[in-house]
C-alpha cells in the first residue's frame, strides 16, 4: 500500500518526475526501514555541507522529497528553538518544526552562493553544470546512493524510505491528527492509522501502564538528539564536541577526555620538576656543571680574542 497524497503535486513542486519503481510502491517491512542510527551514518557519510543538511532534513521532516527539494531560501526561518520550514504539498503549504536539523542547514546556508537571494532555490547544484539551479530528482537520487554506500547501509536509500521511515517512527509519538498535519496529509485520510500499526502502537503498552508498569520502549526517546550548548543555547550536531557558535565544550566526555589528559601532563611535568630538583641537590651533578659552566666560558672567550 502506497501513499496516494504522494502522488499529485500543485504545480510550484511538479518540477520533480519521480520515477518510483513497482517495489517501491509498497510500504517497506519492519527490517527495510531507516533507523535513527541509519540516519546518523549517512549524515556522517556525507562530506558536503549541503548533502550533509538535505539528508539531516529529508530525514527529520519525513517531507515529500518534492516539498523538500523544492524549498527556497525563504522558506527557512531559524528561531530559538530551531528551524521551521515551509513545504509546499498538495494540502497546501505547512510548516514543519525542525531540530536536529538546525545546525546542518545553518552551516549549509553560511556556504551558500545565494543566500541573500530570498527565491533561489535551497539545494542547488555545485559543479559548472547547471550551476546555482535547483537538484533534479536524478541527482538527489545519486546523492542518497553514494551516502549509503559510504555509510555501508543495505538498504534501499530512496528517497520514499526515509518519509515512510520517519512516519513509522513519529507514529509512536503523535496522534493521528497531528500526523496529518506533520505529513501533509488530509484529515481522515488513512495512512496514520497504517503507520501506527506498523509502528507496533498497540494495546499491549497501555495494559502494562493503566498496571504502573512502564517498559523500557516507553521511557526510551530519540536516541539521535541534538546537544544544546549550556552557555549560548545554540543547537550543534549530536556528534559536535565544540559549540558551533561559542566554541566551547558540549560534549561531556570529549570535556573528561580533556581534563584527564591535562591531570596526566601536570602530573609528567611534576614528576619532572621533583626530579630536577633532586638532580640539582646532588653533589656530584653540581660539580658537573659548574666544569661544564667553567669550560663553555673558556671557548668563548677564546672566540672574542
Amino acid at each position: 500500500m502506497g501513499d496516494p497524497n504522494d502522488t499529485i503535486y500543485p504545480e510550484i513542486v511538479r518540477w520533480i518526475k519521480p520515477k518510483v519503481k513497482r517495489s517501491e510502491r509498497r510500504l517497506p517491512s519492519d527490517g527495510e526501514l531507516l533507523t535513527e542510527e541509519d540516519a546518523q551514518k549517512l549524515m556522517e557519510a556525507a562530506e558536503h555541507p549541503r548533502n550533509k543538511a538535505f539528508v539531516a532534513t529529508l530525514w527529520e521532516s519525513g517531507a515529500r522529497v518534492g516539498e523538500i527539494g523544492s524549498l527556497k531560501v525563504k522558506n527557512v526561518t531559524f528561531d530559538k528553538h530551531g528551524t521551521v520550514i515551509t513545504v509546499m504539498g498538495k494540502t497546501g503549504s505547512r510548516k514543519i518544526r525542525l531540530v536536529l536539523s538546525t545546525p546542518y542547514l545553518s552551516t549549509w546556508l553560511n556556504n551558500h552562493a545565494l543566500t541573500t537571494e530570498p527565491d533561489a532555490p535551497l539545494w542547488t547544484n555545485l559543479g559548472p553544470i547547471r550551476k546555482h539551479k535547483a537538484m533534479s530528482y536524478s541527482n538527489i537520487r545519486k546523492i542518497l546512493q553514494t551516502v549509503a554506500k559510504k555509510a555501508g547501509l543495505k538498504k534501499r536509500c530512496n528517497p520514499h524510505l526515509f518519509r515512510h521511515s520517519r512516519a513509522t517512527m513519529l507514529a509512536n509519538h503523535l496522534t493521528e491528527f497531528q500526523m496529518n498535519q506533520y505529513f501533509g496529509w488530509i484529515q481522515g485520510s488513512d495512512m496514520p492509522s497504517t503507520y501506527v500499526h506498523m509502528s507496533g502502537r498497540e494495546a499491549d503498552k497501555a495494559i502494562l501502564a493503566m498496571n504502573g508498569i512502564e517498559t523500557q520502549e516507553a521511557k526510551q526517546q530519540t536516541t539521535l538528539q541534538p546537544i544544546i550548548c549550556p552557555r549560548c543555547e545554540t543547537i550543534n550536531t549530536p556528534d559536535a564536541k565544540h559549540c558551533n557558535k561559542c566554541a566551547g565544550i558540549v560534549n561531556l566526555k570529549h570535556a573528561l577526555d580533556i581534563e584527564v589528559e591535562e591531570m596526566k601532563q601536570k602530573t609528567v611535568r611534576k614528576e619532572a620538576d621533583d626530579m630536577m630538583d633532586l638532580l640539582m641537590r646532588d653533589k656530584e651533578v653540581q660539580a658537573l656543571l659548574s666544569e661544564k659552566i667553567s669550560q663553555l666560558g673558556g671557548i668563548k672567550n677564546r672566540h672574542t680574542e
